[in-house]
């Protein structure tokens, strides 16, 4: 089963998934043939819906166990070049989440982060509430990839986006090293070594690396009003998911409702 795992692991860089993707997909594919009775090339469908949806999983990570275990027996049973004869994922169950809501932070609590934090990890914080990066796109960006002018975020899926450089990030630039601005640590060593800094050491309890990117969001769109724009800055495919990262602020609630012709 080892070597169907490899083989679909080359698929997937031939279509182009990022390296953190592969590794995320095959290591969960390779833990599940070895917990499963038969392995998984034996796997019916009632042991595949027992072990994804499996009472201690929370509804996120069904959602990608499914995902990932139908993605792997649709490309094993493709008619084109079958690997397996039945695809006993066909029929697993959808997942349903409950819509994403957005979770910014207010300024002064920004303002705290970016003044107590030791460096680095101030330079990721400051990048992430300044960029939108996701710690996959600190761990990627390199020196070089900051100008006065934008920023170039290697993002997920192999899709580059610029991102205009605020004054305060630029200044931050001229102060970093030639090479990669987390000095070679991955997207998993950032937010572990993040959140212990911002919950541990800050204090700020709740609080994680992917607020800063809901904070960017929110502030970019309270700014523009644009969620086209939002969405590119934040290199998102679709504007349903731009929208989970838009919190409502009061003032414009309060605009919005002064505005109406009734209101006066």
């Amino acid at each position: 089963m080892s070597d169907l795992i490899a083989a679909y692991a080359e698929h997937l860089e031939y279509a182009g998934r990022a390296e953190s993707t592969r590794q995320i997909y095959v290591g969960e594919l390779r833990r599940m043939d070895r917990q499963l009775p038969a392995g998984l090339a034996c796997a019916h469908h009632d042991e595949l819906k027992a072990w994804i949806y499996t009472p201690g999983h929370a509804p996120a990570t069904r959602k990608r166990l499914r995902a990932i275990t139908c993605s792997f027996f649709d490309w094993a049973c493709d008619p084109a070049e079958p690997r397996l004869d039945f695809n006993p994922a066909r029929l697993l169950p959808p997942v349903k989440l409950a819509a994403r809501r957005p979770k910014p932070l207010a300024p002064e609590v920004v303002a705290d982060i970016l003044t107590r934090a030791p460096r680095p990890a101030r330079d990721w914080f400051l990048i992430a509430v300044s960029c939108g990066a996701r710690c996959c796109e600190i761990a990627e960006l390199d020196r070089d990839d900051i100008t006065e002018r934008g920023t170039l975020l290697h993002g997920k899926g192999s899709k580059d986006r610029w991102v205009p450089t605020t004054g305060r990030m630029w200044k931050l630039a001229r102060e970093l090293p030639l090479g990669l601005v987390a000095g070679g640590l991955d997207r998993v060593q950032i937010s572990h070594r993040g959140g212990y800094v911002l919950q541990t050491v800050l204090g700020h309890k709740g609080v994680h690396m992917h607020r800063l990117r809901h904070t960017f969001g929110t502030a970019a769109h309270d700014e523009c009003r644009d969620v086209r724009a939002v969405q590119e800055l934040l290199g998102h495919a679709s504007p349903a998911t731009t929208a989970g990262y838009i919190a409502a602020s009061p003032q414009a609630m309060r605009q919005a409702v002064a505005g109406l012709p009734w209101a006066a």
